[in-house]
């Protein structure tokens, strides 16, 4: 397999700049809605278990999760603007979902009679601000239908294709700038048993969080920098940088339903 086949950049089709202090802010305004998730499961062995007590560096509150449905609407960001957006969008962050889902013709587009007064999103999406602390320990290869819950662990009755990632902060690390990401993906990778079982040989051998390896490589492995990227959860994937001086912000619109090709093919004709 291709790396097209499991990660795709489309930064320069949208600029997310002019949204990104505007949701620092919304994060920072919502933070008691924050819920601290057990991301450290995807490399339990056993993730669709209960997790047990996590390792240090793997601590509840590693990974932050803020869900739009918890994001209070800001009245004085509705009448912010005079033009046509004005009294559309309750904040930054329904903003830049909105216009995402327009510029690449994404699925369960945005009904804007609604938008302002009543956020809905469609049981086969999920829409988040995701921070991974500074202080975690490093991050190994995540693989989305192996771990027996949605990437933000909130809904363990689904597992999600793919996803969007769109840094908004903190991810200088990754060698470019505060808002490009930068990700390490395997096309190939897709063997959960396996995955699950080099996983296992380290909980059992005691391993401590920061000696975590990837699994053995499969294939070919790639990596990708961008400010809009769409990653396949079917396959192996992880932040490149395993260290880290800033806490990371990214905005995620994910898919349960819809493959990572599904999504690639509405957005590649989107754009071209």
């Amino acid at each position: 397999m291709a790396k097209k086949d499991a990660i795709f950049d489309y930064s320069s089709h949208f600029d997310t700049e002019p949204y990104l202090a505007d949701i620092t802010a919304t994060w920072t305004t919502n933070i008691a809605n924050v819920v601290n998730v057990r991301h450290d499961r995807q490399w339990s062995g056993d993730p669709s278990a209960t997790p047990g007590t996590a390792l240090a560096g793997w601590e509840a509150g590693m990974w932050k999760n803020l869900t739009v449905w918890d994001i209070a609407n800001d009245p004085s960001y509705l009448t912010r603007d005079a033009g046509t957006d004005a009294k559309i969008d309750p904040t930054a962050v329904h903003r830049l979902i909105r216009n995402i889902k327009t510029t690449f013709n994404l699925p369960n587009p945005i009904d804007t009679a609604t938008w302002p007064d009543q956020y809905l999103c469609a049981a086969d999406e999920t829409h988040f601000l995701w921070l991974a602390d500074k202080d975690r320990a490093k991050e190994p290869m995540a693989l989305s239908f192996a771990s027996g819950g949605m990437v933000n662990d909130l809904d363990s009755d689904k597992h999600t294709k793919c996803g969007l990632f769109i840094p908004i902060s903190g991810w200088s690390d990754a060698g470019v700038d505060d808002n490009t990401g930068s990700w390490t993906v395997r096309p190939t990778a897709t063997n959960s048993t396996t995955y699950n079982s080099h996983y296992q040989g380290l909980v059992d051998a005691s391993t401590a969080a920061a000696s975590y390896t990837d699994p053995t490589l499969v294939g070919s492995e790639f990596t990708q920098a961008g400010e809009i990227v769409l990653i396949n959860f079917e396959s192996q994937y992880r932040p490149t940088p395993q260290s880290w001086t800033e806490d990371a912000l990214t905005l995620m619109i994910t898919w349960s339903d819809d493959s990572y090709s599904d999504i690639k093919t509405l957005m590649d004709a989107a754009v071209a």
